[in-house]
């Protein structure tokens, strides 16, 4: 329905793979929200944005495999948790894409700094919701839904100037927005912080927020694979010279050794990537 050559793939193959059912639920859920009254206003945008989805995974089974595995995280919770786990989706895709080397650089830079405002928002929505169950003593139960409402009420809300992932129709719609903690207001003055964060740190700010996680190391090897092999090279051959003089000498020593070189490989690594990662983003 949503996606034509997902839905021929799906009964060949896609069907049968692991955590396939859960997706199948997940699609179905999302589905009712879409026979919601109120949702009358964003049917053709939801419905644009699941195609895109459905499609991109049906070309991608490292971003089924992810989806999957979302949908069955989210599965048994309520509509608005089945539609703030689409946002989730479309950033997994977005780093699919980068990883498969699909965007310029421009446009890795766009989608990572909207990729980052969709989390640092989350962040300062999680404090919020975080403070007001600690101010009212809520129950564990009370808290979660809070705050599922409160994060989506953050994205969602009209406040929200950010640009987001996939940079498409801003959707202004929750199901619940009354079960949300937060107000307009809060939402405006966490646009405000994250705005001067950015103005503070200026290209840091990316840098910090990526060059360590795991989506974007894979890229980097997947982009600079012979930059990267050869920076490895010179650990592995410290690492062979030590285990060609393994038996001359104490086992302590040896381990000793060993952990040198593997914390110098780490933090060279982190060095390299760091570079890397600044390369692209401040061109």
């Amino acid at each position: 329905k949503f996606s034509p050559e997902f839905a021929a793939q799906w009964k060949e193959t896609f069907r049968h793979e692991s955590g396939a059912g859960y997706m199948e639920m997940w699609v179905a859920r999302y589905e009712e929200i879409l026979q919601q009254p109120q949702v009358v206003n964003y049917h053709e945008t939801f419905t644009e944005r699941i195609g895109i989805l459905l499609d991109t995974m049906a070309k991608n089974a490292s971003l089924r495999i992810r989806c999957y595995e979302k949908a069955q995280s989210v599965i048994a919770t309520c509509y608005d948790g089945i539609l703030f786990s689409l946002f989730e989706m479309e950033i997994k895709q977005v780093e699919e894409r980068i990883i498969a080397l699909q965007l310029s650089d421009e446009e890795v830079r766009q989608e990572m700094e909207r990729t980052f405002n969709f989390y640092r928002l989350q962040e300062i929505a999680l404090l919020h919701s975080e403070k007001y169950a600690y101010e009212q003593a809520t129950t564990t139960e009370t808290t979660e839904a809070d705050t599922l409402e409160t994060v989506l009420f953050f994205y969602a809300s009209p406040e929200n100037t950010l640009e987001m992932p996939l940079d498409g129709e801003r959707l202004h719609y929750m199901r619940y927005p009354e079960l949300s903690t937060a107000t307009h207001d809060d939402v405006k003055q966490a646009v405000r912080k994250i705005q001067h964060e950015k103005e503070d740190f200026r290209d840091d700010f990316l840098i910090n927020f990526i060059s360590d996680k795991e989506f974007w190391i894979n890229y980097l090897e997947s982009r600079y694979p012979d930059i990267i092999a050869e920076h490895t090279h010179i650990f592995m051959e410290q690492m062979e010279e030590l285990e060609d003089k393994k038996d001359t000498i104490r086992e302590y020593e040896y381990l000793i050794q060993a952990n040198t070189i593997a914390e110098e490989k780490k933090d060279s690594e982190q060095r390299l990537y760091r570079q890397l990662t600044k390369n692209i983003v401040a061109d």
